[in-house]
């Protein structure tokens, strides 16, 4: 079957997408001629997902989207399709078809794939991958999925845009927090928020910060919402804890307003205790990543918010990333995600995946609520009135509590 538009497979020439075969590598693509480095100008035809009239194969990314690479990037996407009861039948599919700017691949059967995590750890995964592969030319690239199914009763589906941005040099800016040296601009601050500041000011596409001390980073927070093309990486330094979290109780979330952050590298430890949630505002969609970090709540398993419920139902507002990441005693830790990959859950309660858009090779240990079913004790009192009891009552409606010595009258607040 011939094909007006160029296709790729192992770096080979072109050919016909009826010669394609990932029965023994994995295939590799990148942008057609036509491509000019700008988002989309590859397509004759942009892909699109049909309306719906029946059903459709699922299909989900199961690598993050939106990412810079200057050599080659590995993208894999979990599809299948129900062909008369099973899944036996190569996930119920014909074939995974890849719309790259103009350039089609053929995948035409699933495998695991082995590669590195932030760890530095081989990980395996069953999906559909391909290669994506930078031949000299810089820009911001499309890439689509389509999931062809067997039954022809079935319509295809489509996902993308998913913009990906092949590069000379990964990172645009390369920054340092130090939280005791003094601050160099445009290399090295003692905050997140300043650095996080200057990396606004210079509309960063695909940035960089290392932290380079152990502490709590808990200064982030900037006057508007901003956005990179790519991502901002954040990592510690080798042999540095860097715990992302808060204090005390005031101001409990962590939000700052520079979405699209790609929290990496188990060094790096989302802190729960005194933080309400981390937040994102959603700037062209744009949700964070935490790739390999370790979430945990340093007051130890079902603790109590303030003496009560935590205030919200999630770790990470919205629909974040979650990959190879370690969660111990949090609630409702994955809620919502758009990915969870690869992730082991201990000690968590509540919601721990609900909600959660796909859930691939992750480990949940435990998730026990029973603490909650139980009544227990959040706070003592000591009277030391002139009297020679008391009465402690609290309003349900307003939270505020009210002691009575005896003899003195009081209203009741319930």
């Amino acid at each position: 079957m011939a094909e007006t538009e160029s296709v790729h497979g192992s770096l080979s020439a072109s050919r016909s997408i009826a010669e394609v075969s990932s029965a023994q590598y994995t295939l590799v693509t990148w942008p057609s001629a036509t491509w000019s480095g700008t988002a989309g100008s590859g397509f004759a035809n942009v892909p699109a997902d049909p309306v719906r009239t029946t059903a459709k194969p699922a299909l989900r990314l199961i690598v993050p989207s939106d990412q810079f690479y200057a050599d080659k990037l590995l993208v894999g996407v979990w599809a299948g399709a129900n062909n008369q009861g099973s899944l036996a039948d190569n996930m119920g599919l014909e074939k995974i078809r890849v719309h790259y700017e103009g350039t089609i691949v053929d995948i035409n059967s699933p495998g695991f794939r082995t590669f590195v995590d932030a760890n530095g750890q081989n990980v395996s995964y069953f999906g559909w991958w391909i290669i994506l592969h930078h031949d000299g030319r810089n820009g911001t690239a499309n890439l689509y999925f389509e999931a062809i199914p067997k039954d022809k009763s079935m319509q295809a589906r489509v996902i993308g845009p998913c913009p990906f941005s092949p590069v000379a040099s990964l990172y645009d800016h390369d920054l340092t927090i130090a939280p005791s040296q003094t601050q160099i601009v445009g290399s090295r601050y003692q905050t997140p928020a300043a650095a996080l500041s200057y990396l606004i000011a210079q509309n960063a596409k695909n940035p960089r910060i290392r932290l380079m001390e152990t502490a709590t980073y808990s200064s982030w927070s900037q006057s508007a919402p901003y956005a990179p093309t790519g991502w901002l990486t954040v990592e510690a330094a080798a042999g540095v804890t860097a715990t992302i979290g808060k204090t005390a109780y005031s101001s409990a979330e962590v939000r700052p307003k520079f979405d699209g952050i790609h929290f990496r590298g188990a060094n790096i430890i989302i802190d729960m205790r005194y933080m309400s949630e981390i937040r994102t505002d959603l700037v062209n969609g744009r949700n964070d990543w935490f790739d390999g970090v370790t979430f945990t709540d340093s007051s130890g398993a079902n603790p109590l918010w303030q003496g009560r419920f935590r205030p919200v139902q999630w770790a990470v507002r919205n629909n974040p990333w979650f990959t190879e990441c370690t969660f111990t005693n949090v609630a409702d830790p994955a809620r919502g995600a758009t990915l969870v990959r690869g992730c082991t859950f201990s000690g968590c309660y509540d919601d721990t995946l609900s909600g959660a858009l796909c859930s691939v090779g992750n480990v949940i240990k435990d998730d026990i609520n029973s603490f909650y079913a139980t009544p227990h004790p959040v706070f003592t009192v000591q009277y030391n009135g002139a009297g020679r009891s008391a009465t402690l009552e609290i309003s349900l409606e307003r939270f505020s509590t009210v002691l009575n010595r005896p003899g003195i009258p009081f209203g009741r607040d319930f």
